[in-house]
């Protein structure tokens, strides 16, 4: 059995929400997707993996807060997570930045588990 999943950093976060909305993938994941769409997010059709960060500056505390109502409601038909990670800005799960190692190591970790649990 074959499964396929989606996943993006910043613009590619976004786009990633794009395709969770496609029902192409079995699981999808979006480090810093600070243009995700409500349309893109009421419409996913797989399981989906938010990362934030909580010193972003791409994205407004408003909007975060918005995107977080979205995901409520609509974990309860598919399953949705978004966790914001504190005391980092945009990018840290990818750029070799030394105080942000920890953090980008427990994304990933919470990734891996996240995909292992929908795609086994």
């Amino acid at each position: 059995v074959s499964t396929q999943s989606t996943g993006g950093f910043s613009f590619g976060g976004n786009q990633a929400a794009k395709g969770a909305s496609t029902g192409m993938f079995d699981a999808a994941v979006s480090f810093y997707g600070s243009k995700i769409s409500d349309a893109d997010l009421e419409g996913v059709k797989c399981p989906f993996y938010m990362l934030f960060a909580e010193q972003d500056k791409q994205i407004s505390k408003d909007r975060l807060e918005q995107i977080k109502a979205l995901v409520s409601e609509n974990a309860r038909h598919i399953p949705l997570h978004l966790k914001v990670y504190e005391g980092v800005d945009h990018g840290f799960g990818h750029k070799a930045r030394t105080n942000d190692v920890d953090v980008a190591l427990e994304a990933m970790k919470d990734v891996h588990e996240w995909l292992a649990k929908y795609l086994a």
